[in-house]
């Protein structure tokens, strides 16, 4: 964690990045090049809740690309503009600073900006910088499988479910002033500061915590910005250490190419370890989809990542995918995705 103005490159936000479980990728023209100077800060608490915490002064046009995993994003924005592409849409959020934060609070009800990111499946997301734009920020990130493994009863659990309903949701808070105090509080924790201090900190962290699970809870008070439904599941009824053995397997053999959109359910059998008839049923019970259907899914979304996150041309990534012709590579992502390659590359790149 830093607690002083510091000059921020591209290679050194990549790396912090990937010390956050996020595959990163930016795309700078030098990734040498000073992205923001200011204060940048990267914080895991004791029980894996990651917070990010920053006062900068961008230095340049830029774009930062990150797979985000499952997971709520609670961001207080108090100064600035924070603009960034998740999935297949884009948001921009402002905070017009007043000569103080009561002002502020008497002017519109509002001292910070507050929202959030509730993701049911991994995402691409992406953070567009603007030379000499100035961001304040705290974010608060927790991955659901977290929340879930907290659960105490049925109950909690249908809370959170219900909380994650939907693929990709973006929800702004409409009154932020139970969120200003503490969320101030932890911006100006220092990496020098006694145990004490370090203690308030942790919890004005656990406050807004609860405060965001409580709102989202009832969305008594949030305004919904994006919504995607999220997708029929179907219990599974294989033993969990085996689907994830199952689900390990087919990962590594869509990452190093040996399952595209072409292969056969003999070669995935094969692959895979099992008989056809196993893994058809596997799919059916697991997915509510046929092995064929779910191998697409995959490969489109692998091709999704590639296109964001690698840079490759798009050609290319049809290839990759398993598809002969680049049309039928463009007809099939757009059907799944509602967009087209090149349209995703213009919302996260411009």
């Amino acid at each position: 964690m830093f607690s002083h103005n510091i000059e921020i490159s591209s290679n050194a936000l990549g790396r912090k990045l990937l010390n956050i479980n996020h595959v990163s990728h930016q795309s700078c023209s030098n990734k040498h090049e000073i992205l923001a100077i200011g204060k940048l800060n990267f914080c895991h608490l004791p029980n894996g809740i990651q917070i990010h915490t920053c006062d900068v002064i961008e230095n340049q046009q830029a774009t930062s690309s990150v797979e985000l995993l499952p997971s709520l994003h609670i961001n207080i924005l108090f100064d600035g503009q924070v603009r960034f592409s998740l999935g297949q849409h884009s948001y921009h959020f402002e905070s017009n600073k007043l000569n103080s934060p009561l002002e502020t609070s008497k002017a519109n009800g509002s001292p910070c900006v507050v929202f959030f990111n509730l993701l049911n499946r991994p995402e691409l997301f992406t953070r567009h910088l603007h030379k000499q734009q100035r961001v304040k920020k705290l974010s608060i990130s927790i991955d659901k499988s977290w929340l879930l493994e907290r659960c105490q009863n049925k109950q909690d659990i249908q809370n959170i479910e219900q909380i994650f309903s939907n693929k990709n949701q973006v929800l702004q808070l409409m009154h932020t002033s139970m969120w200003f105090e503490s969320a101030q509080k932890m911006m100006n924790y220092k990496t020098t500061s006694s145990m004490l201090e370090k203690l308030e900190f942790e919890q004005n962290a656990w406050k807004l915590i609860h405060l965001s699970l409580s709102e989202l809870e009832t969305k008594s008070d949030v305004k919904i910005l994006s919504s995607e439904p999220a997708p029929l599941t179907v219990k599974p009824c294989y033993s969990q250490p085996a689907v994830n053995h199952f689900e390990v397997i087919f990962e590594q053999q869509l990452a190093n190419g040996s399952i595209n959109d072409k292969v056969s359910l003999k070669t995935l059998s094969v692959l895979m370890g099992v008989s056809i008839s196993s893994l058809q049923r596997h799919f059916k019970v697991k997915y509510n989809m046929t092995a064929k259907e779910y191998i697409r899914k995959k490969c489109l979304e692998k091709a999704k990542k590639d296109i964001i996150i690698n840079k490759l041309a798009i050609g290319e990534v049809a290839f990759s995918a398993g598809y002969t012709h680049v049309s039928s590579f463009i007809t099939a992502f757009k059907k799944h995705f509602g967009i087209t390659p090149a349209e995703l590359r213009k919302q996260h790149f411009g």
